[in-house]
């Protein structure tokens, strides 16, 4: 683990890519949206100019979810 770590500290990504409904978003906050400490680490992402992609199968509330949680300037 320790050492898997270690080597993920040396890569630099260039993006990267979630997966919505059950990682960003708990089944139980289906109808409220992301919870604060995942948009937190989501705005620190893209202030580091990382883009972000979402996948999901769900459409538009997606996108209007994540507007509710994010600043303009990072969508």
């Amino acid at each position: 683990y320790r050492e898997f770590l270690a080597g993920l500290e040396k890569v630099a990504f260039g993006s990267v890519l979630f997966d919505y409904d059950g990682t960003l978003c708990d089944g139980r906050d289906r109808f409220t949206g992301i919870r604060e400490e995942i948009a937190s680490a989501l705005k620190r992402i893209l202030s580091g100019q990382v883009p972000v992609g979402i996948a999901t199968g769900r459409g538009k509330s997606v996108r209007d979810d994540l507007r509710k949680a994010l600043p303009h300037g990072l969508w």
